[in-house]
């Protein structure tokens, strides 16, 4: 992911009990220095991630006007 403003990015998920929250989600820090870098989010730490996830939410950044552009996202594992 590339991007030019901003420290973090959050992602968001929903499973077939608990609907895209707050407290269904990840964030961490980003480069915001226009080159691409790629991230990895430990979900399978966190004590939400569970069940059958039957959604994904990724906001890439915190800040408004930021240019981003996201190469892919793979590798989900559970």
């Amino acid at each position: 992911m590339r991007t030019t403003k901003g420290n973090y990015a959050q992602l968001f998920w929903s499973n077939e009990t608990e609907p895209v929250s707050e407290s269904n989600s990840m964030q961490f820090k980003i480069q915001s220095d226009g080159e691409l870098h790629e991230y990895i989010i430990p979900v399978s730490q966190h004590e939400k991630w569970k069940g059958t996830i039957t959604s994904i939410r990724l906001d890439p950044t915190d800040s408004a006007g930021s240019m981003i552009a996201i190469e892919s996202i793979s590798g989900i594992r559970f």
